[in-house]
C-alpha cells in the first residue's frame, strides 16, 4: 500500500508536470525559469523513487532522466542564465524563443515516456509476460559450448572485419588508412563493401557481450567482463563513431551489473559510470579530431586537457541536443516526412526496400540551414523526427508506447526471473542500448533491431551444435568404454 501511494504520486507529479510544459509549449509566457526547475525537480525526484523502489541505479528511466539532464536541460539552464552557446553553421539557433520550446518539446517527450511506463494497462503487461515460454528464461544451453560458440562468432565478425579493409585499402594501405583517420563517411571504400562491417559489427556485438558475461560470471573479474567490448570499442574508433564507440561499453556496464555485481557494488557502479561519461567526453575531440584527416598525431594532441576543456563544439553541437530540437520545432510539423516504411526499417532491410537513401532529419536540418544539400546530419532522435514529420501528439504517442514497450522488456528479462541467464541479460542490453539510439540518436528504423537478433539466433544455433556434437560424442565414448568393460 505505501509503494501504491508513491506510485500515484508519481502518476500525479509527471501528469502535472505535462500539463506545466504543454501550457508553455502553447503560450511560452509562462514563466520559462518555472518550467526549467519544475522539470527537473520532477524528473529526478521520479527517477530516485524508481531508483529507491528496484534498488537498480542501472534503470531504464534513470538513464533516460540522466541523458534528459544532461543533453537538454543543462544547456537550456547555461543558455537562460545568458551563456552563450556555440552557433550551428554560423547560425544563432539561441536568438528567440524556439529553443524554449525545443527543450519543452525534449520534457514532454521524457514526462510521456515515464507515463507510458507507469500506466501500462495491467492486461496487456500480463498478456505479454505470459506469452513468451518459461524456456526462454532458462539457460538452455551449457555455457562451455556457449562460450565457444561466442568465440566462434567473435572469430567469424573479426575476419569480417579485416576483409573489409583488406579488400579496400590491402595490408599496407589499411595501415595508413588507420593512422591517417580519413575512413569516416565511407568516401574512401569501395561501393557495396559495408555489407563487410555490417557482419562484423553485429557478430562482434554478440559474442562479446555473450562472452562479457560469462568470463564475468565465471571469474568475478570487472576488468576481465569488460574486456571484450573494450576491445570492440577499440576497433570501432577509426569509423569516427564517437557514439558508436563508446556503446559498447555502457551496454557491458549494464551486462556485468544484471549479471551479479548489482547485489554486492551498488556505489561503485555508478562511480564507474560516472567515470565512464567522462572519458567518454574527454577523449570524444581527439576522435574528431582523428576522423577529420587528422590521424593518430592528431587524436594525442587533442588529448590535451587544456584542448578538451575549450573545446565548445563537444557540448554545445554534440552532447547538447538543443540545437536540434530548436531546428525541430522552427521547422515545425510537416516540414520533413520519408516514407512510412522508413520509421520501421533501416540498416539493409530498408536497402532492399529501396527507402536507404531517403534524406533523415537531421540531414534535412542542415540541408535547410546552409541550403546545400550534404552528406551528412546532426543526430536528432525520435521526439525531434516525429515532430517534424507528424506533429506532437503522434511524438508523444510514439513516446508512450516507447514507455510501455521498455518496461515490458525490463519486466520480462530482468524481474522476472532470479536466474541470471547470460541470453536473457544480453538479449536485454542489446534491445535497450538500441532504443536509447533511437531516442536520441536518429528516429527511424523502429524494427531494426531484429536484424541483430538475427546474429544472436546464429551464434545460439552453433551452440546448440556443439553441445549436440558434445553430447553425442559423450554418448559414443561411453558406449565405447562399455563395450570393452572398462
Amino acid at each position: 500500500m505505501h509503494r501504491m501511494i508513491w506510485i500515484v504520486f508519481i502518476v500525479w507529479l509527471c501528469v502535472l508536470g505535462l500539463f506545466i510544459n504543454l501550457v508553455a509549449f502553447v503560450d511560452i509566457t509562462v514563466p520559462f525559469w518555472f518550467v526549467l526547475f519544475f522539470t527537473a525537480f520532477t524528473l529526478i525526484f521520479t527517477s530516485v523513487l524508481f531508483i529507491w523502489f528496484t534498488q537498480d541505479y542501472f534503470h531504464p528511466i534513470s538513464i533516460f532522466v540522466f541523458s534528459f539532464l544532461i543533453r537538454l536541460w543543462f544547456p537550456a539552464f547555461l543558455v537562460m542564465v545568458g551563456v552563450e552557446p556555440y552557433p550551428f553553421l554560423g547560425t544563432e539557433w539561441w536568438v528567440g524563443d524556439a529553443w524554449q520550446k525545443g527543450f519543452i518539446l525534449g520534457a514532454l517527450a521524457n514526462f510521456t515516456l515515464i507515463l507510458g511506463w507507469v500506466l501500462l494497462p495491467a492486461g496487456l503487461k500480463r498478456r505479454a509476460l505470459t506469452a513468451v515460454p518459461d524456456s526462454v528464461h532458462r539457460n538452455s544451453h551449457k555455457l562451455p559450448a556457449l562460450r565457444r560458440a561466442a568465440w566462434m562468432g567473435f572469430g567469424v565478425g573479426l575476419a569480417f572485419y579485416l576483409f573489409f579493409f583488406i579488400t579496400n585499402f590491402g595490408i599496407l594501405g589499411s595501415i595508413d588508412v588507420l593512422l591517417s583517420g580519413v575512413l569516416r563517411g565511407g568516401k574512401a571504400q569501395l561501393p557495396g563493401t559495408s555489407r563487410y562491417m555490417f557482419l562484423a559489427r553485429n557478430f562482434l556485438t554478440w559474442s562479446s557481450l555473450i562472452l562479457s558475461v560469462i568470463m564475468y560470471q565465471s571469474t568475478g573479474s570487472l576488468f576481465g567482463g569488460l574486456l571484450p567490448l573494450l576491445t570492440l570499442s577499440l576497433l570501432y574508433i577509426p569509423f569516427g563513431g564517437r557514439v558508436v564507440a563508446v556503446i559498447p561499453l555502457f551496454m557491458g556496464l549494464m551486462a556485468l551489473w544484471y549479471s551479479g555485481w548489482r547485489g554486492r557494488r551498488g556505489f561503485r557502479a555508478i562511480l564507474l559510470a560516472l567515470m565512464l561519461v567522462i572519458g567518454s567526453i574527454y577523449i570524444a575531440p581527439g576522435i574528431r579530431a582523428y576522423r577529420g584527416g587528422g590521424g593518430i598525431n592528431a587524436l594525442l594532441e587533442a588529448l590535451s586537457p587544456s584542448v578538451v576543456l575549450h573545446d565548445n563544439i563537444l557540448f554545445w553541437l554534440e552532447i547538447s541536443m538543443l540545437h536540434a530540437y530548436t531546428y525541430g520545432v522552427v521547422f515545425g510539423p510537416g516540414s520533413h516526412t520519408v516514407s512510412l516504411l522508413r520509421y520501421l526499417f533501416g540498416g539493409y532491410t530498408g536497402y532492399f526496400l529501396g527507402i536507404s537513401d531517403e534524406i533523415v532529419h537531421g540531414t534535412y536540418i542542415v540541408w535547410r540551414v546552409t541550403g546545400v544539400k550534404p552528406d551528412w546530419g546532426i543526430h536528432t532522435g525520435l521526439p525531434v523526427d516525429y515532430y517534424m514529420s507528424f506533429g506532437l501528439v503522434p511524438t508523444m504517442g510514439a513516446m508512450l508506447l516507447l514507455g510501455w514497450i521498455l518496461k515490458l522488456l525490463y519486466h520480462q528479462l530482468v524481474l522476472s526471473r532470479r536466474d541470471r541467464s547470460v541470453v536473457r541479460l544480453t538479449v536485454y542490453v542489446f534491445i535497450f542500448w538500441n532504443f536509447y539510439w533511437l531516442v536520441y540518436e536518429r528516429g527511424l528504423g523502429l524494427l531494426t533491431v531484429y536484424e541483430g537478433l538475427v546474429f544472436l539466433a546464429l551464434i545460439l544455433l552453433a551452440a546448440e551444435l556443439l553441445q549436440g556434437h558434445q553430447l553425442r560424442g559423450t554418448s559414443q565414448g561411453i558406449s565405447f568404454r562399455t563395450y570393452f568393460g572398462h
